[in-house]
């Protein structure tokens, strides 16, 4: 899979942000693009093993490269889901059948009392030193995330690229945009598969 640099990004916004640093512009970004995977699960990773040795509840998941976990989507035991947990869950020892997905680690309930291996599914987002994203990914959310960026930028005050109406238009189209993404994702759509390679 192909990956295609943020800087096809930056020269669709540049133009509207003119005199705007374009390390403000690049972290702006990198800021909308992680906002909009943590809110639709647009960039999904391959369902991965995660082993839980007797006695350990919580463990870390593996990335690509300069990628982030964003959400845990499930967890299964032997094909058998486990349950998420908005608070903390029973600390007893025994076969897990809920999770939490804390601080970037995944937390199992109870504590396995014997070795277990879980498949995980999990969306991604990219890291804050990502330079590139997947070829799927980005042409997800090319067409719309400028626009978000572009109003983040033109609503600081007192800049000479400060432009406060068209600020407004950008976040609305791109805010809507959004929600149609949301729309796509909860009926099976809008999700891109990524394949583990170098990401960076």
């Amino acid at each position: 899979m192909a990956n295609i640099p943020l800087s096809e990004f930056l020269r669709r916004i540049k133009p509207h942000v003119n005199g705007c640093p374009e390390m403000a512009i690049a972290d702006t970004l990198r800021v909308v693009l992680t906002e909009v995977c943590r809110q639709v699960p647009v960039w999904r990773d391959e369902p991965q093993t995660v082993y839980f040795p007797a006695g350990m509840s919580r463990n870390t998941l593996a990335t690509p490269e300069c990628a982030e976990v964003t959400d845990v989507l499930s967890v299964s035991i032997n094909g058998t889901p486990l349950r998420e947990l908005d608070i903390p869950g029973d600390h007893a020892t025994g076969t897990p059948h809920c999770y939490q997905f804390i601080n970037d680690e995944l937390q199992v309930y109870p504590t396995p009392a014997t070795d277990v291996e879980l498949t995980v599914a999990c969306s991604l987002g990219p890291s804050f030193t990502c330079m590139e994203l997947p070829k799927q990914v980005h042409r997800a959310l090319y067409e719309f995330v400028p626009w978000g960026v572009m109003a983040e930028l033109q609503m600081i005050p007192n800049q000479k690229w400060s432009e406060p109406k068209t600020a407004m238009f950008n976040r609305n189209r791109f805010r809507q945009k959004l929600n149609d993404l949301k729309i796509a994702a909860s009926t099976g759509g809008a999700t891109v598969k990524a394949i583990r390679q170098r990401f960076v």
